[in-house]
């Protein structure tokens, strides 16, 4: 199923169409449907979340976007184990064998640095105990510069699976989500900047978070956040009962 958010219109250049999209592992399903969209939609960047780990060349999504040569592949753990600062190391409890996948078009990006996830220790209050420490051990979102060629614009992209509040059993972690709001901010200061993911807060959650710095968009738990113009959204649902929606959307700048 597709639903548009919005008329198709004259679009200003640049632009880059956005796809995010949690796959909850490697069924090829899913990965036919991420093909199909690749045709119908023509995304210029598609991240994933929740893929498979352990060898991202074996995996169904791989195997089956691999064909179209126009794409490169970028990857990196959801999850990787660092000493905190105060002490001590720990993994988010789901994390094991989990990974971002980004594709990218490179007739229309280059790519100068590697995907890697935020170290968020870098922006932490220096001297004693910081209060956002804690979120060393949670998911932390993944990033990478690549560059507009048509416009040598730089592009900051991000893409998280939220972690989860672990107060009351809740979705959503509004201390990871206001800490990273922070943390984005600062690094797209004078690039575009576009954060795309499993953000696991509903579009009231996330509007009251980032919607002073970042336009949004999302169904479910999957949202766009830039801070250009977001035009153009669609989403698709393979599974009916599921949350996590395949969404894209174009990032518009002039």
């Amino acid at each position: 199923m597709v639903v548009f958010l919005s008329e198709q219109g004259t679009q200003a250049m640049p632009t880059v169409r956005v796809m995010t999209w949690n796959v909850c592992g490697d069924a090829q399903a899913r990965a036919d449907l991420a093909e199909q969209v690749i045709t119908s939609e023509k995304p210029d960047i598609m991240l994933f979340q929740e893929a498979r780990k352990t060898n991202p060349k074996l995996s169904n999504l791989y195997d089956t976007i691999k064909v179209h040569k126009d794409f490169a592949f970028l990857y990196c753990d959801e999850y990787e184990p660092k000493a905190l600062p105060y002490g001590g190391t720990n993994y988010y409890p789901d994390t094991k064998g989990k990974c971002y996948y980004c594709f990218y078009r490179k007739t229309k990006l280059t790519k100068p640095t590697d995907m890697e996830l935020v170290d968020y220790r870098k922006y932490l209050s220096p001297g004693g105990k910081d209060g956002n420490a804690n979120l060393l051990t949670t998911r932390a979102p993944a990033y990478v510069e690549l560059t507009e060629i048509t416009s040598s614009h730089k592009v900051l992209l991000f893409t998280w699976h939220a972690p989860l509040s672990s107060v009351g059993g809740g979705v959503y972690n509004h201390q990871a989500h206001s800490f990273f709001n922070q943390v984005a901010s600062i690094m797209v200061k004078g690039k575009v900047g576009i954060i795309a993911g499993d953000m696991n807060a509903s579009k009231k959650q996330i509007a009251n978070t980032y919607d002073d710095k970042f336009e949004t968009a999302g169904k479910h738990l999957s949202h766009l956040l830039t801070n250009m113009t977001l035009k153009n959204a669609a989403w698709y649902d393979d599974i009916k009962s599921d949350v996590h929606y395949l969404f894209l959307a174009d990032v518009d700048w002039k």
